[in-house]
């Protein structure tokens, strides 16, 4: 066989296998397309929030059970709640040490969140263990949208030393009454609109606005304002569409939750088929 013939064959064969590795490349970012797509697996949902203001800013962990822990979030302070994770259902651990802790340090506090498909949770920490010690509070959150031109409100009390609260809509429906620290209300339907939210500890009111739309399902933080006040702080459980709320936890400087290994598809075939063009027209050069 001439030289011109067998540089022939070997331009065949590497596009040849070119194209085979552009269709499954191809193929596996489909794949992991549909891995990464909502509808593709089950999925829950977690945010985690510190509502414990003795306790100084703290590095949180989030990893399966049993496997080692990732920073879900870097100094997070009294008041901090992350956004949404999305993760496959199973047993986590939640761990909270010291900012800037080593890794490998005792947690403060450490903790197992049972997360199950379609179920969105509230994953807190108060202040209110034995002898004043930290302990995680787990919510399970609304994801059912009320009738249209409405919202629906809970409101958790995050203040200490206050005496038990009552927060009401100026106008409209009290939205809890009776919470002392670490309680939790139920969710009350309330008509969309800006309101003025009055809240009372004792002879004490304090008043704070609080924007509902319609069709959504709130969580409002009661927490220390600057200079001992207080003040609402509001999340958004879901904004009234029938998907669960989406988003992941801001990992800062520390780390995420892992990928799924479908998305490294593509790149371990590209190195494969890559090799074996590289040993195919090294073996004709061979027996030229």
């Amino acid at each position: 066989m001439n030289r011109p013939r067998r540089r022939s064959l070997s331009a065949t064969l590497a596009a040849t296998v070119a194209a085979t590795l552009l269709t499954l490349a191809g193929a596996g970012v489909a794949q992991a397309a549909v891995a990464e797509a909502p509808a593709a697996a089950p999925t829950g949902w977690v945010r985690l929030g510190h509502l414990s203001p003795k306790t100084p800013p703290v590095d949180i962990y989030l990893a399966p059970f049993g496997q080692p822990e990732k920073v879900a979030f870097r100094k997070a302070a009294y008041g901090n709640v992350t956004p949404y994770s999305s993760l496959p259902p199973g047993a986590y651990t939640v761990s909270m040490r010291p900012a800037d802790a080593p890794a490998t340090s005792t947690p403060a506090l450490s903790a197992n969140v049972e997360v199950k498909a379609g179920v969105s949770y509230t994953a807190l920490v108060f202040e209110n263990g034995q002898d004043g010690t930290i302990k995680p509070t787990v919510l399970t959150d609304d994801l059912v949208a009320p009738s249209a031109g409405n919202g629906k409100v809970r409101v958790v009390q995050a203040v200490t030393g206050k005496a038990p609260m009552e927060v009401a809509a100026v106008g409209g429906p009290t939205l809890a009454t009776g919470l002392n620290y670490g309680d939790t209300s139920q969710y009350i339907t309330i008509p969309e609109g800006r309101w003025t939210m009055a809240i009372k500890d004792g002879a004490t009111s304090t008043d704070a606005t609080l924007d509902v739309r319609s069709g959504s399902v709130n969580t409002v933080v009661v927490v220390t304002a600057p200079g001992s006040g207080l003040k609402l702080s509001p999340l958004r459980d879901s904004a009234g569409s029938t998907q669960a709320p989406t988003g992941g936890i801001d990992t800062g400087a520390g780390g995420s939750i892992p990928q799924p290994a479908v998305a490294l598809l593509p790149a371990l075939l590209v190195g494969a088929l890559a090799g074996s063009v590289t040993v195919l027209v090294l073996r004709r050069r061979a027996q030229a």
